[in-house]
């Protein structure tokens, strides 16, 4: 309870306080009453909505089992890496543990997000299980010998699966919703204020994403084309010094490009229930840029951080149609498949290997890990995350003619960073031939020198070749450039490079359209 007493503290200040002064408990027996209500009705909708299983959505038609297989046995070049990541899902026990139950049961939790006993599964779903899943795992990880079954003393290996699990959650008093409600109003208002952003709800909540625009000082066919931000955990009110200084120098600049933040209430620490469909989120932000820009072939740059990079995956692999560029920021997407960005956000803060990990409540640890806590934010990640559709590959972002920077931050508390620029590192060195061949800061370079000061295209640019980057950010922790003013710098620089990227793109696009 100390890991998360803060918010606790805040609330008794007051009535506490108004109890001494009018030296009479009814405060504080009012805050008592209120705080009991709002217990009832949480503990009510974990109970009747948010803890039960949930069946995973349909992977979008984009994609394909067989793929999503073979993207993630290539992820891991040997016997030693794959059998960690195995593991990895039954709590890093040892490979010798693993019978062919333990298997069946995570191969069908992966695959359907069912549980393998029982009569979750049909006939055909069970078919494909034992004739191509399990043969495929035995070779990769146990050089193609069969796993031992489980003897009768032998109890089965705890694995993690997420949508299946009752929710770990905890309950957090009223004045903490009241904060974070507080905040997104109060940046809401200045964001229309200070940098002309205009504010659109969800029309329906359960089917569209609201956002906020602030258009070009041109028409909008005179435009760049656009930018689209989306947020990660804790909601846009985190990342406000971040959008306000990209917001500043892209006005100082006169650069004419349109700017959409899409808000993503489910993991925005407020009270919301609704969470779109995969489907219904990507309908909505090609909506969205269609009410903005208009379908007028301008691709626009997507930016994503953490949570937030969800969504520039989904519109990737979906509508191809609608991206020019990506900048990933701490993105959860990659190596997705391994236990390390659920278990890290989920099931850290209870394993008892780190139960001192969160000693003081006043530390950033124990600060994030309020928001790891909240249910309406477990309830989305674990209720409502699908990584067969939400993981990505590099190769599937170049094959779509998307150019794409990934910054990772070394320290990262939830994303295995390491193992994602491995990742790409690897993936560049197979595909060296079709890369724009450069280092990270050559590359950036020569985006800035792309388009001239009228944001025109420079006479002999041609810019680079599809690309995918991966930058490691030295002594980052997940998030810090939103507080870190030189990491601030850095992902601006990135940003803006990719919209010149994205501009002389659009004419070079539009010019051979011409001709």
């Amino acid at each position: 309870m100390h890991e998360e007493s803060l918010p606790w503290m805040i609330a008794s200040i007051f009535p506490l306080c108004a109890s001494a002064a009018l030296n009479d408990l009814s405060p504080m027996l009012y805050s008592a009453s209120f705080e009991l209500a709002f217990l009832t009705y949480c503990s009510a909708k974990i109970l009747l909505r948010f803890n039960k299983p949930t069946t995973p959505q349909p992977m979008l038609a984009s994609r394909q089992w067989d793929h999503v297989r073979e993207s993630v046995w290539a992820s891991h070049p040997t016997l030693e890496a794959r059998r960690e990541f195995l593991m990895g899902w039954f709590f890093d026990a040892s490979f010798d543990e693993l019978r062919r139950e333990d298997a069946l049961s995570f191969m069908s939790w992966k695959r359907y997000g069912l549980p393998f006993e029982g009569d979750y599964l049909s006939n055909d779903q069970i078919q494909s299980l034992l004739s191509e899943d399990m043969p495929r795992l035995c070779d990769e990880v146990n050089n193609g010998r069969p796993l031992q079954p489980r003897g009768a003393d032998e109890t089965p290996l705890g694995c993690m699966r997420f949508n299946l699990e009752p929710l770990r959650y905890r309950h957090k008093p009223l004045v903490f919703y009241g904060i974070t409600h507080g905040a997104f109003h109060m940046v809401k208002h200045t964001l229309k204020k200070e940098h002309g952003f205009d504010y659109t709800p969800a029309a329906n909540g359960s089917k569209d994403i609201a956002y906020w625009y602030r258009a070009p000082s041109c028409p909008i066919e005179e435009a760049n084309p656009p930018l689209v931000f989306v947020h990660g955990v804790g909601g846009l009110s985190f990342y406000y010094p971040l959008i306000s200084k990209l917001a500043e120098e892209i006005e100082k600049s006169g650069d004419n490009t349109p700017i959409i933040l899409l808000d993503l209430p489910q993991v925005s620490l407020r009270i919301n229930d609704n969470i779109p469909s995969i489907e219904s989120s990507v309908e909505s932000v090609c909506d969205i840029l269609d009410k903005t820009v208009g379908s007028n072939g301008k691709k626009a740059t997507l930016v994503g951080h953490s949570f937030g990079s969800l969504i520039l995956s989904w519109m990737v692999q979906s509508r191809p149609d609608r991206v020019s560029n990506c900048i990933f920021l701490d993105p959860i997407v990659f190596q997705l498949h391994q236990k390390d960005v659920l278990y890290n956000f989920h099931m850290n803060r209870v394993d008892h290997r780190n139960k001192d990990k969160w000693s003081n409540p006043f530390s950033i640890g124990a600060l994030a890990n309020l928001a790891g806590t909240e249910m309406h934010t477990n309830n989305a990640m674990l209720r409502h995350f699908w990584w067969t559709s939400n993981a990505l590959w590099p190769s599937e972002i170049l094959k779509n003619d998307i150019s794409a920077c990934v910054l990772l931050s070394e320290k990262d508390e939830i994303v295995p960073s390491s193992d994602v620029a491995n990742l790409f590192e690897a993936f560049n060195q197979n595909e060296k031939k079709t890369l724009f061949d450069a280092g990270w800061d050559t590359l950036i370079e020569s985006m800035s020198s792309l388009v001239n000061d009228e944001g025109n295209a420079n006479a002999n640019a041609k810019g680079p070749t599809p690309f995918v980057k991966a930058k490691l950010i030295e002594d980052a922790g997940h998030g810090d450039f939103v507080f870190d003013e030189d990491q601030q710098r850095r992902v601006i620089r990135t940003i803006k490079g990719m919209l010149k990227l994205n501009a002389i793109k659009h004419q070079r696009e539009q010019q051979a359209m011409h001709t």
